[in-house]
């Protein structure tokens, strides 16, 4: 019943057919019939945004139905606050080595164990500016190689998350100077987006 109504307030969005497809795998439980999915993430929490951020990954850890599927892979740039200006608490569910993993204010690399259905730290980098292009860039790159390595047929969701700025720019790490942003503008949009 809930789902059937959720799908209905999804569908009034005049979505195309191809985004209300990626948006009903994203939310719905069809994430476990679809074609293989690999879900990019890039959370900045390193900002008033961490709460969010946090229960957003532990939304992911609890969905046991994508965490169990052979046709899902989320993978995840997580860069939390530091812990004497924000929240020192675990995420709930997130494993290390077999184990819970305990706080960490640095960056982080998540990614799903298929044999435990878990999520799990998969690299730890020391605390960084989140809104730097060359943190970016390497995290992408490792991310999007290991979506095709793992499914070369999967299609790739991407999501960001923090503070944004429309086209203008994504991130808002308060570590950092300033959102991150492409010259002129995110890449790829034409001068009629722009304003």
């Amino acid at each position: 019943h809930d789902l059937a109504q959720a799908e209905s307030v999804i569908r009034s969005f005049h979505f195309t057919e191809r985004e209300l497809s990626q948006v009903m795998r994203f939310f719905g439980p069809s994430v476990v019939a679809a074609a293989p999915l690999c879900n990019v993430l890039y959370f900045v929490g390193d900002n008033n945004l961490e709460a969010g951020i946090v229960q957003d990954v532990e939304e992911i850890i609890s969905n046991k139905a994508a965490m169990n599927s052979s046709d899902y892979l989320p993978l995840i740039f997580l860069d939390r606050y530091n812990s004497s200006t924000g929240s020192s608490a675990p995420i709930a569910g997130l494993m290390k080595e077999g184990q819970p993993a305990p706080y960490f204010s640095g960056i982080r690399y998540l990614r799903k164990n298929f044999q435990e259905g878990t999520l799990e730290v998969h690299r730890e980098l020391s605390e960084d500016v989140s809104d730097s292009q060359d943190v970016m860039t390497e995290f992408f790159t490792w991310a999007f190689a290991a979506c095709k390595t793992w499914n070369s047929d999967a299609e790739i969701f991407l999501v960001f998350g923090g503070h944004g700025a429309g086209w203008k720019g994504i991130g808002g790490d308060f570590d950092g100077a300033a959102l991150f942003a492409a010259p002129g503008g995110v890449s790829g949009l034409g001068e009629d987006t722009r304003g």
